[in-house]
């Protein structure tokens, strides 16, 4: 729901501010720990969030299961009926797609919510909706395109306004500065960035078409193996970006927050979001209050020019847009009734 990701939100804003105030030099939420000075750790935050919660409840479970599945038969010709077949969907590529990049650009949604969203238009766009869900071919494209479209999506308000929309883009922040100069002056770094990731969907390709006869063997490996083994790869992960023992006590304390927070159904998502764009929200503030002492207007600081009344109409339609499509979901209902 919109309050609990505002809850999940508000958390890692308060987790983002742990550590030196960028202007002022206040320390905060440090409890006379040193090491908390230079602030929380992203990437060991991240592994802590969405590992460590997924360990204790595969380990809470009564009894540790074994994996089976059926074994993986490669058919020829397969998969050029297939590329046939979405060349005779264009629409549907296009529709899913567009709602993929859609997705993406809106911070908090994600690959499944596109999916999702995706595959229900396939639905309601389908002559032939029976046939959904007995293995047909749109079902599984449709989300499969969106899902695919989400991550390029995503990299929209990453470039252009430094705003991570989802956790994968969040530690792409970390190595880059955003800035309306950004491509003008280092297109050096930006456009072999951006065509690196077109690299990686060719290469992705090839990996869905040979890869599925080696990973398929992996759910079969006893759970038992497969937990202590993923432990260890978050510790040492954790360890090994700056070389300290605290990251990994940070890994697994935020590890335990993200667990608490998913028996109350907060997701990670909004979390990391906050726990972003949470000194960078700062630091505009303190920026904007800084113009206003100076003698700007707020209004002028706020609204003073097209980009920033787009902005702030964009953040109120976020926010009345849920309450909006369930009143008119519920009409919908009614009216049919």
């Amino acid at each position: 729901s919109q309050l609990r990701g505002f809850i999940g939100g508000a958390i890692g804003i308060l987790i983002g501010c742990i550590g030196i105030a960028p202007i002022g030099g206040d320390v905060r939420y440090t409890f006379g720990i040193w090491q908390l000075q230079g602030g929380i750790e992203l990437v060991s935050s991240l592994i802590g969030l969405f590992a460590i919660p997924q360990v204790l409840e595969t380990v809470k479970e009564e009894k540790i299961r074994i994996g089976k599945i059926t074994p993986y038969k490669h058919k020829k010709g397969v998969l050029k009926e297939v590329i046939k077949y979405a060349f005779k969907k264009p629409y549907l590529i296009i529709r899913s797609a567009l709602i993929g990049i859609i997705i993406g650009i809106k911070p908090g949604a994600g690959g499944n919510i596109a999916g999702i969203i995706s595959y229900n238009e396939a639905v309601r766009w389908s002559k032939e909706p029976e046939k959904f869900g007995t293995g047909v071919l749109e079902g599984v494209l449709a989300p499969d395109t969106a899902t695919g479209a989400e991550v390029g999506g995503s990299l929209i308000p990453l470039l252009a306004l430094g705003i991570p929309s989802a956790p994968p883009t969040a530690v792409l922040i970390g190595a880059l500065l955003s800035h309306p100069e950004l491509f003008k002056k280092y297109g050096n770094i930006v456009y072999p960035f951006l065509f690196g990731f077109l690299i990686a969907n060719i290469v992705l390709f090839f990996l869905a078409i040979y890869l599925p006869r080696v990973s398929s063997k992996l759910v079969n490996i006893p759970r038992y193996f497969l937990i202590p083994l993923i432990v260890f790869l978050c510790v040492v992960g954790s360890y090994s970006i700056r070389n300290s023992i605290f990251d990994v006590y940070i890994m697994v304390i935020i590890g335990l927050i993200g667990y608490l927070l998913k028996k109350f159904d907060i997701t990670a998502g909004p979390l990391v979001l906050g726990l972003i764009l949470g000194p960078i929200m700062e630091r505009a503030l303190i920026q904007s209050m800084l113009l206003v002492k100076s003698g700007e207007s707020i209004v002028k600081v706020f609204f003073g020019n097209l980009i920033s009344i787009f902005l702030v109409l964009l953040c109120i339609l976020a926010l009345i847009w849920p309450f909006i499509s369930k009143n008119h979901s519920l009409n919908s209902k009614e009216g049919k009734k």
